[in-house]
């Protein structure tokens, strides 16, 4: 399980490095082509979109992955070791039900009802935008089982 956690979050960090570079870029060529060229790109904004959407979701597993998630640790820190375990285990096995079920269930059921929906810019099908849905999914899953 160890291999595949360093395996995982090698490969989200340097996806979402990528995607990172790649929304730069986007939103760069945008601003220039409108404000220097005077003639705005219309796939440059959308593909900014997508790019964001996906670095979102990786980030967010990522995230998760690495224990940077946000948390309110208030009350839990001033509970008992045995209670801040339980408390962490629920956190965890909470987080795999909603990455299971929400991610990657429900994210792959919308990413199939938009599978025949095409962006209006790009030659890109919109299911393919919500496929990060259960990618992300399926990286917080491994990350709760490993935690």
């Amino acid at each position: 399980m160890q291999r595949v956690h360093q395996f995982t979050t090698k490969f989200l960090g340097w996806l979402c490095i990528i995607l990172f570079v790649g929304l730069v870029f986007s939103t760069t060529w945008q601003v220039f082509s409108r404000l220097v060229l005077s003639s705005p790109v219309t796939w440059s904004e959308e593909l900014a979109k997508m790019l964001f959407v996906w670095l979102s979701f990786l980030g967010l597993a990522f995230v998760y992955g690495e224990r940077g998630h946000m948390a309110v640790e208030f009350l839990v820190l001033r509970a008992p070791e045995r209670t801040q375990k339980a408390f962490a285990i629920w956190t965890h096995v909470a987080s795999l039900i909603l990455g299971a079920t929400a991610l990657v269930w429900g994210g792959w059921n919308a990413a199939m009802n938009a599978w025949s929906q095409n962006l209006t810019a790009l030659p890109v099908n919109i299911g393919s935008v919500y496929l990060v849905l259960p990618i992300s999914g399926l990286a917080i899953v491994l990350y709760a089982l490993y935690h």
